[in-house]
This record gives structure tokens, C-alpha cells and sequence, in this order.
């Protein structure tokens, strides 16, 4: 297993563990919250991530949270910039594919907002020498709004780590 991938398990074993640990209480905090001072907490907004690599479990995650209210935005990683700057689907897990209209439409009805996280792995050379070019940026920019459109999603997040 390379390092990318010892990384990332770790990252997401502390992930799920700090969810895990008293999810109900920082559920309930929340909502006591939102009672004492409806104006502030409306601003906010709580997020959770939806991993590709572990989409059943996950899935199962955010729909409860969801139902406990302590999120309203789901982030699915289900999409990469590649070496050449296309917009990919990142391949699914557990016999679910990206995007998964069921996936979607379980999410939806739960009443998250959908924003899919978009990641690229490129360096920052190589970023710099791929999106110097605008028609580089336009076709980005086009593919991900055809995304954005074809499945009812409420916006992306971009995730260039790499690129720093």
C-alpha cells in the first residue's frame, strides 16, 4: 500500500472515529443551540464527506446524521481533475456508480444539499502549466457546470491540496 493510501486511511479511520464517538450529543448540542439563538445557527451549516472508496458505509453515516439533524450538505468525492485537466468520475464502491441517481435522490429526500467534491492529485508545476492555458479553463469550468446540471447538485467543492 503506498503512503497516499496509508495516509488517506488513517485521515479517514480519525474521520469516522470523531463521528463516531458521541454523534447523538453533538446532535443534540446543535439543536439546543439552534432553540437558544435560531438567527445564528440558521447561518451555519454542517457538512459531511461521502468517501468513493467506502460509499455503502458512508451513505449509511450521512443518512443518519442527516436524520438527527446534525448535517445539511452531503460531499460526495466522486470527482478528479486528471494529469490532463478533464473532469473525472472517480470509480464507485460497493456496487454503486458515480454519480448514483439512488444515492442522489436518498440524499435529496433526507433534504441534504448535494456539493461533490472535486480533487486532482496534480502537482503544482503541473497545475500552473495546465490551467495557464484558458481553453484549458474554459472546458474545466463548462464540464463541471454540465455536472452540476445533469445531476441536480448544489454547487462543488474543490479540493487542490496537492497544488499548495
Amino acid at each position: 500500500m503506498d503512503i497516499m493510501h496509508t495516509r488517506r486511511n488513517v485521515l479517514i479511520k480519525t474521520a469516522l472515529m470523531l463521528l463516531g464517538v458521541d454523534l447523538t450529543s453533538a446532535c443534540r448540542s446543535r439543536q439546543k443551540n439552534a432553540v437558544q439563538d435560531k438567527q445564528v445557527s440558521s447561518a451555519l451549516a454542517n457538512s459531511i464527506w461521502l468517501p468513493n472508496w467506502r460509499m455503502q458505509k458512508s451513505l449509511d453515516s450521512s443518512l443518519k446524521a442527516l436524520q438527527q439533524g446534525c448535517v445539511n450538505t452531503v460531499s460526495p468525492f466522486w470527482y478528479e481533475v486528471n494529469d490532463d485537466g478533464v473532469l473525472t468520475a472517480n470509480p464507485g464502491s460497493d456496487g454503486l456508480r458515480i454519480p448514483d441517481r439512488a444515492t442522489i435522490e436518498r440524499l435529496k429526500t433526507q433534504g441534504a444539499a448535494i456539493t461533490p467534491t472535486i480533487t486532482t492529485t496534480l502537482k503544482p508545476d503541473d497545475f500552473i502549466r495546465l490551467f495557464s492555458a484558458q481553453a484549458v479553463q474554459q472546458s474545466l469550468a463548462e464540464a463541471i457546470r454540465q455536472e452540476v446540471l445533469a445531476n441536480g447538485y448544489d454547487g462543488v467543492g474543490l479540493d487542490l491540496e496537492y497544488i499548495a
